[in-house]
């Protein structure tokens, strides 16, 4: 049984933010957001994946229906028109999950 993180208003109010933020460049650039995140979440995971101990098949077999789920929205996202997003704004983008997730480790 978890708690959650003291910092999920923040994730939360972060998230919004960049959200709005993509969100006002129009549908396009919204779906490239989505599926951009998506990318970077099945990334996270996978090195997830390759750290867990081959004999933990109950969280193993969570990762991958997790991976596969969002690669499905990465996917449906680039479907409906998603655009790619620029280089920079997916290296902010990394960069900002980079400071979330080491922030979170710490915490």
């Amino acid at each position: 049984e978890g708690r959650g993180s003291i910092l999920n208003p923040i994730w939360y109010a972060g998230s919004f933010a960049i959200g709005a933020i993509f969100g006002r460049y129009g549908e396009k650039v919204s779906l490239g957001f989505v599926e951009e995140t998506e990318k970077q979440v099945v990334a996270h995971i996978d090195k997830h994946l390759d750290k867990i101990s081959p004999k933990d098949i109950e969280t193993i077999e969570i990762l991958k229906t997790m991976r596969q789920d969002e690669d499905v929205h990465a996917q449906q996202a680039a479907d409906n028109g998603g655009e790619e997003l620029k280089i920079p704004a997916k290296k902010i983008m990394k960069y900002t999950a980079k400071v979330m997730t080491s922030t979170s480790t710490l915490i």
